[in-house]
């Protein structure tokens, strides 16, 4: 019988299978985007501007490990913040330009 660890380990790998082709090829997506439409005039303009969900960008969730590949195959550096939940994320929005946000559904 496989235990409560080993079960929420394989059910984050298979997540993290899933989704890490997805949202790399979105943040690539959203790079193509930025740079065709032109790059904002801020002091962060070398640095991807990226707001999303708590549950992405916590140690445990899959925002770092697919900034750490982005960063590795494309030398551009990701700022990437804590939006909290998606109610909070569209007011955080407000307060902090982002490139990319990750992490609003159809019923925000």
């Amino acid at each position: 019988m496989i235990d409560a660890e080993t079960w929420a380990a394989r059910a984050r790998k298979q997540v993290q299978k899933r989704l890490l082709p997805l949202l790399i090829s979105l943040i690539a997506l959203s790079l193509g985007l930025w740079i065709l439409l032109g790059r904002p005039t801020s002091p962060l303009s070398n640095t991807l501007r990226v707001i999303s969900y708590s549950s992405f960008v916590n140690s445990w969730g899959p925002g770092p490990e697919i900034v750490k590949r982005f960063t590795e195959e494309t030398g551009i550096a990701v700022d990437l913040q804590d939006g909290g939940d998606a109610g909070l994320l569209l007011e955080k929005m407000k307060l902090f330009p982002a490139d990319v946000v990750v992490g609003l559904d159809g019923l925000t």
